[in-house]
């Protein structure tokens, strides 16, 4: 299996976050802008993501979100884990 959207970005932020040559942001990301639009606005709340959180069933956010494409997985990210 490959990452989710969610796995993938923080990924991305591990790699890309210390890299001070980089114009790299969470905050400027697809996957962030996709929650955003979702209507989630709450940066912590955004940003928890990076945790790889658990929902109420104690599944974890990479693990729930592997196979679904982004804008299902932001939406299942915006309902069940925050």
């Amino acid at each position: 299996m490959s990452a989710g959207a969610f796995e993938a970005g923080f990924e991305i932020d591990n790699f890309l976050k210390n890299v001070s040559a980089s114009a790299y942001a969470p905050t400027k990301t697809n996957l962030y802008n996709k929650i955003l639009a979702a209507g989630l606005t709450d940066e912590d709340k955004i940003m928890n993501f990076l945790t790889n959180p658990k929902n109420s069933e104690g599944q974890s956010l990479f693990d729930v979100t592997e196979n679904i494409n982004t804008i299902p997985a932001v939406n299942v990210f915006v309902s069940d884990f925050n």
